[in-house]
């Protein structure tokens, strides 16, 4: 399935409104060489400002062409939400890119990003105003999660973090534990079919109100639906924590209340 958001098929009716062209190019999504390759074509035809202030969100995924992907990123510099599909075999090939950015969201594996987790750094620039950070990292564990745990930490801007499918439960807690401006960290699953969110729930044993299990669909169709203003997976689950927080906060005045009240017992004779 192709699809490009706000990509207009015939840009030529709109020379007459230059102002509101790059309004036509915010939300863009690119799902194969085909049609990245028409964007490059564009890319050649129109005006560096107009990349530089058109496009705000990307859904990139050009796995058997890396340099058609590095030559889209570096024109679009004004990016804040990004979810890339990167070949493990060219580690930091998106790197310079990244860092001339100032990206608020963003979806990667971390492990085809820089081509190992030993070799990750998120000290750079790249990571330093990212506030959700969906990682698609699917072979975390040993030393590898100890390094996740403590860069994660310290991203400066980091309060939304979600983790795909079984990510072990020691690194969810160490992460809860050690980030503590984390307001939600959400574990996205595609294996309901096989156990229920409750199943799910005991047997990971993460008691934290930050913490939420949802469902994992197709990535494009629900970034799709953040992008375009409709609910995504972040807003399903920022609710969540917010109606478990006022639950918890519920319970916790009913306790208080009672333990101001006396109770006393009179005797007479």
């Amino acid at each position: 399935m192709v699809r490009i958001l706000a990509l207009v098929k015939n840009p030529d009716s709109y020379k007459s409104l230059p102002r509101l062209e790059p309004l036509l190019y915010r939300v863009i999504v690119i799902l194969d060489d085909a049609v990245a390759l028409r964007l490059k074509d564009r890319l050649k035809c129109k005006s560096t400002a107009l990349w530089r202030d058109g496009p705000r969100l990307l859904f990139l995924s050009i796995q058997s062409d890396p340099n058609l992907a590095a030559e889209i990123l570096s024109k679009f510099t004004g990016l804040e939400d990004l979810m890339l599909y990167c070949d493990r075999d060219r580690p930091r090939e998106f790197m310079p890119q990244l860092e001339a950015m100032k990206l608020r969201r963003l979806g990667v594996d971390l492990g085809d990003l820089f081509g190992s987790h030993a070799h990750m750094d998120l000290s750079g620039p790249a990571f330093a105003h990212v506030t959700h950070l969906l990682l698609m990292d699917s072979d975390i564990d040993g030393d590898a999660a100890d390094i996740w745990v403590v860069q994660l930490a310290h991203l400066p801007a980091l309060t939304y973090l979600a983790l795909i499918d079984d990510a072990p439960a020691g690194i969810m807690l160490s992460i809860l534990e050690q980030c503590t401006p984390l307001c939600v960290l959400v574990n996205l699953r595609s294996d309901f079919r096989r156990h229920t969110v409750q199943w799910l729930a005991c047997e990971l044993r993460i008691e934290d109100p930050r913490f939420v299990i949802l469902q994992l669909n197709m990535f494009t169709e629900d970034w799709e639906a953040g992008a375009n203003g409709y609910e995504d997976f972040w807003a399903r689950a920022d609710e969540f924590v917010t109606k478990k927080r006022g639950g918890r906060s519920m319970i916790r005045k009913m306790v208080t209340a009672l333990d101001k009240l006396e109770f006393g017992v009179s005797i007479q004779n």
